[in-house]
């Protein structure tokens, strides 16, 4: 099967948004009466809301590690090289968003507002919540914002990066909330509000999954590790011995290794054969950190948990990937530490 490169994939998913909301003022609800400012002002708040919530959707849903994916888009590294220019394109149209609402009162000073697009009015509990809608929305813009320009410093460090990304899926369920109160009634009884709808409740679904942290959870190994080794500068080398019930890997495969809790997941390559026993290798050097001191030697073996995602897609690369991140923090203390680790299932 041919895979998709991620500007493929959000090229054609951004494509068929703009189609669809084309489509809608073609054959739908047409564009509202006013003057052409306003019209146009009107016309770009709607498109940059569609767009920013759907690529914010697709966000959500990349992030649960979608099995169903990997084959299209090559493997999971690749799904999230697409998460990230995903956020890139929503920040964009958050951006044009925000400067679309920010251009009313230029417009009102150079037209007036005789001609400004009337805004629709629903049932009382939908008057009651729009104002809400409408500042949920602006309470949420900016950490968005900042958020996603933190992702794109290389140079700020990855441990508390990580820690604010953890509130990127409450940022998300605010700007749905924002996009379900603010989006043009009409588009609620046309196939655009539906479009909409889906994307809003796949993506609240990853939200929820995220914050619970449930994603990956039902793919859970237990294993000991055996063995710290330096082979070269700057590498190091585990060796684990898992669970019985492990259903095995292939060299070349990354798994996501915990070694504590607070520090999360990472990917390593795993060198070793099919087999109870994983050897996966990772640059010592962490993100943003300093070089971490990785206790070498083999001593006793060292209980840990086998923690595997959602199908890390590099299972389906016949052949292993360079340039993968390595692992960040250094690992807990021996002995008595409790490391854990997150392999994929291979399929």
């Amino acid at each position: 099967m041919k895979t998709l490169s991620h500007t493929t994939f959000l090229g054609g998913f951004t494509a068929l948004l703009v189609l669809a909301w084309g489509a809608n003022l073609r054959y739908g609800a047409g564009l509202p009466a006013g003057d052409t400012l306003w019209v146009i002002r009107a016309e770009t708040l709607n498109l940059s809301g569609l767009l920013a919530v759907g690529l914010m959707s697709l966000i959500m849903v990349l992030a649960t590690r979608p099995a169903w994916l990997e084959k299209p888009l090559g493997g999971m590294d690749r799904i999230y090289r697409t998460h990230k220019w995903a956020g890139i394109l929503a920040g964009i149209a958050v951006l044009v968003h925000w400067a679309a609402d920010e251009a009313g009162g230029p417009i009102r000073n150079l037209i007036g507002r005789s001609g400004k697009v009337a805004r629709e009015h629903g049932p009382e509990l939908y008057e009651s919540l729009h104002h809400l809608g409408k500042d949920v929305g602006e309470w949420a813009l900016y950490p968005l914002l900042g958020l996603i320009l933190l992702t794109l410093l290389r140079w700020f460090p990855f441990k508390p990066w990580r820690l604010l990304h953890r509130a990127m899926p409450a940022l998300y369920l605010m700007g749905a909330f924002h996009g379900l109160l603010l989006a043009p009634l009409a588009w609620w009884q046309q196939p655009l509000g539906w479009l909409m709808a889906l994307l809003i409740a796949a993506g609240s679904w990853g939200a929820v999954l995220s914050l619970l942290g449930r994603i990956g959870r039902h793919r859970q190994y237990r294993g000991e590790i055996l063995q710290v080794e330096e082979p070269a500068p700057g590498l190091t080398t585990l060796t684990c011995r898992l669970e019985s019930r492990w259903p095995g890997h292939r060299a070349g495969q990354f798994v996501f290794l915990t070694l504590h809790a607070r520090e999360g997941s990472h990917p390593f390559t795993i060198a070793s054969a099919p087999g109870k026993t994983a050897r996966s290798p990772s640059p010592s050097r962490p993100w943003g950190t300093t070089p971490a001191t990785w206790p070498p030697g083999s001593g006793p073996a060292r209980p840990c948990a086998w923690r595997a995602p959602t199908a890390a897609s590099i299972s389906r690369e016949k052949s292993p990937r360079c340039g993968l991140p390595a692992a960040s923090g250094s690992p807990p203390s021996w002995p008595g530490s409790k490391p854990w680790a997150r392999l994929p299932t291979p399929r």
